[in-house]
């Protein structure tokens, strides 16, 4: 009878951290999905570092708002569609889940810049350095990375399937 006792308790315990696995998957879903439902602001002209700054400054506020460190509502997530910032050079910026499709950036300098679940559809990379650059959940869809220097970044396979310039 111990014995039947003790594999039940066993079957149980490891139900339990099933159970409790899911959830915490669940959970990490519906917060992705709050973000990526959340609209990003319009558009904006970037003609300087200095507007680029402001950007990044507002969207790093929201990101903290979006995670609960900050009051709801500051900042705003940043929406650089179409900008051109070929040349820029930016390090350590927090750009996930910003709107950066038909961005250019051929021939920038990115290093330790995170695109966690940012869209960069239709974004040109041709010839720009990244260096430790994080592309988890991010969208390429014909994103061009042709004759970019990618050290240290990693690529899902859909991915590099959507891309043009990764293999």
């Amino acid at each position: 009878m111990e014995k039947k006792d003790k594999k039940t308790m066993e079957e149980e315990q490891n139900i339990s951290e099933d159970t409790l696995n899911q959830e915490s998957e669940k959970k990490e879903q519906e917060a992705r999905e709050k973000v990526s439902s959340i609209q990003p602001s319009v558009p904006v002209l970037i003609e300087n570092e200095k507007d680029l700054e402001e950007v990044l400054k507002k969207h790093t506020l929201w990101m903290k708002s979006i995670l609960g460190d900050e009051e709801l509502g500051e900042g705003i997530r940043a929406n650089l569609k179409g900008a051109n910032l070929a040349g820029f050079i930016l390090e350590g910026c927090n750009l996930s889940c910003a709107n950066l499709d038909g961005v250019s950036f051929i021939g920038a300098k990115l290093v330790d810049i995170n695109f966690t679940g940012a869209s960069l559809q239709k974004t040109s990379l041709q010839g720009a350095s990244l260096k430790n650059c994080k592309f988890h959940h991010s969208r390429l869809l014909e994103a061009d990375f042709t004759e970019a220097d990618i050290s240290d970044c990693f690529f899902s396979e859909e991915q590099k399937e959507h891309a043009i310039g990764l293999f």
